[in-house]
């Protein structure tokens, strides 16, 4: 029990972080919503939900899409998806 709560802590933080990169590329490209987004992206508004909510990472072809799409470099995407 005690390392399902630790995991879902981490789960939470990482979702959190993931969170200030996606609400970051919305204001920055005056973006409506999430699913805006994912439109704009190219992926599904259920890959933007999963990141949203931890139960998916930052993949590398994500990263790629977001990179496509923004002018933020490689090191800034992880950074901000990263960032507290």
């Amino acid at each position: 029990m005690v390392s399902e709560a630790k995991d879902t802590e981490s789960t939470k933080r990482e979702a959190y972080k993931m969170n200030k990169l996606l609400d970051k590329i919305i204001k920055d490209y005056k973006l409506r919503d999430s699913s805006h987004l994912a439109r704009k992206l190219g992926c599904s508004a259920a890959t933007i939900s999963n990141l949203r909510a931890g139960r998916k990472e930052l993949t590398p072809h994500l990263t790629l899409l977001i990179y496509d799409f923004t002018n933020y470099s490689i090191e800034e995407i992880r950074e901000l998806a990263k960032e507290k």
